[in-house]
């Protein structure tokens, strides 16, 4: 997601059909030119798919200062164990405008 204007993110969360092992995905503001997943993670910490299909598992946001996005800044996904064995991955963002 490009910024096109200031965001505040208000609530992080994701979910899948299946999967056999449990990856992780944290959501991250990135700025200037620095690579997709490079940036400031807007959440506490990484969220952990369920390995019960199509369960929705809520991210905690941080505080305002890595919460809110300015104009032109992105996010951008971060995924960490084996995501292969995943199918039919969401992660959603609810954003506010500031």
């Amino acid at each position: 997601f490009m910024a096109g204007r200031a965001y505040r993110v208000k609530a992080v969360s994701c979910s899948c059909s299946s999967g056999g092992t449990i990856p992780t995905v944290d959501v991250i503001q990135d700025t200037g030119t620095g690579a997709p997943g490079a940036g400031t993670s807007v959440l506490t910490g990484v969220m952990t798919f369920n390995t019960t299909a199509n369960t929705r598992v809520v991210g905690t946001v941080g505080a305002v200062s890595v919460a809110n996005i300015a104009a032109g800044n992105r996010l951008a996904t971060k995924w960490g164990g084996t995501i292969g064995a995943i199918t039919g991955a969401v992660v959603t963002c609810l954003l506010e405008p500031v």
